[in-house]
């Protein structure tokens, strides 16, 4: 089975976003694309319904779907079927500033993922959790994790 990895929101939604309005969505974008060929995408309840919240508020994303959220749906479907779930084992709260980030934190711990891929800047000021990598797109790309998936 491949390694797991959480990928937070901002991520995905910077990879979809068709007209490149969002800052490095042509990395996000070779991220995800890397990131889904070789890892499977963990989740908890909390970090889906955030993914799927997160996508319901780009318009550019759903501009062209009809009817409204079709993409989103597909999108949710397709995790539901190819990717796996996980329960919350400990409640974190590491990141005051914006406690919702725990929640990857959480998912991270809960899958016992090899990275956490996030453009965040409160994951990315930690750099690392529990000696799980916190990377951005760009330094994915950089990474031996895109190179070489088994390590």
């Amino acid at each position: 089975m491949a390694p797991q990895v959480v990928i937070d929101s901002n991520i995905w939604v910077g990879g979809c976003t068709p007209d490149g309005s969002f800052p490095d969505f042509e990395l996000d974008r070779l991220t995800l694309e890397s990131v889904l060929s070789s890892y499977r995408a963990a989740f908890t309840k909390a970090t889906l319904l955030e993914l799927i919240y997160q996508l319901t508020k780009v318009p550019r994303i759903l501009r062209n779907t009809q009817p409204r959220g079709t993409l989103v749906a597909e999108m949710a479907n397709g995790l539901l079927e190819t990717e796996r779930f996980f329960e919350v084992v400990e409640r974190i709260e590491t990141i005051t500033e914006d406690p919702t980030d725990n929640r990857f934190l959480e998912a991270a711990i809960a899958s016992n993922a090899l990275f956490i891929l996030s453009n965040d800047k409160h994951l990315r000021r930690l750099g690392s959790f529990r000696k799980i990598p916190i990377l951005n797109s760009r330094e994915f790309l950089a990474s031996s994790f895109h190179t070489s998936p088994d390590t």
